[in-house]
């Protein structure tokens, strides 16, 4: 059997754990590099705060307190979006409505304007196919945030002759799609994903001129 040209026996149960431990690992630098540095700081800021009561300071510790409480705020919504990326729960309500959801949080939490046009209903897809393209859309969202500087993102959910579409498109600085960048992106990990349920992802980007993934994946009956 092959998938999109690709051998299914060449996704064998080692190469799924070494997904899964990339996975893993995305986690533990997310964490790593967002509420666990929240948290260090705080802890540091507040030993300064407490020296500043000793000393009289009462307006300073005060400003440093509200500065404090932003921090925390920040690193629980860092926590809750980890919760929320692990497992989703609308995503039981279909992968169309899923993603159509996690944009808004997504837009809410990032402040980036994000727009979901959607002619999908209910998609034919096999669970794992929807999940499939759910993750995709999500690492895709995630990777906007963090290196785009994008000022507006487009998702069009698309069905052409028997193939769901998914497309995510930014109006950010783009970057010269070579292995390199490709890898920095973690795009290596989403086309494997979505090789792993028959679809395929492609790229589209060069500096200076924002970015566009495309993900698709037959019907299920196709």
């Amino acid at each position: 059997m092959v998938v999109r040209g690709v051998p299914v026996e060449n996704f064998n149960s080692e190469r799924i754990i070494e997904l899964l431990e990339e996975e893993r690992k995305r986690m533990a630098r997310d964490i790593h590099d967002g509420p666990a540095q929240s948290l260090t700081n705080v802890t540091m800021r507040l030993e300064v705060t407490e020296r500043m009561l000793e000393n009289g300071r009462l307006e300073d510790s005060i400003q440093e307190i509200e500065r404090l409480k932003s921090i925390l705020r920040t690193a629980i919504n860092d926590v809750r979006r980890l919760i929320f990326d692990l497992r989703p729960s609308f995503l039981e309500r279909g992968v169309s409505d899923a993603i159509r959801l996690y944009a808004e949080r997504f837009s809410q939490m990032s402040g980036l304007p994000v727009t979901v046009d959607s002619e999908w209903g209910q998609p034919n897809l096999s669970r794992s196919a929807a999940v499939a393209v759910f993750r995709v859309v999500q690492e895709a969202l995630n990777n906007i945030h963090k290196h785009a500087k994008a000022t507006t993102i487009e998702i069009r959910l698309l069905h052409r002759n028997g193939v769901y579409q998914a497309l995510v498109k930014d109006d950010g600085k783009g970057f010269a799609t070579d292995v390199s960048s490709s890898a920095s992106y973690g795009l290596q990990g989403m086309k494997e994903r979505m090789e792993l349920v028959g679809g395929r992802v492609m790229v589209q980007s060069q500096p200076g001129h924002g970015t566009l993934v495309t993900c698709e994946v037959p019907a299920a009956d196709e």
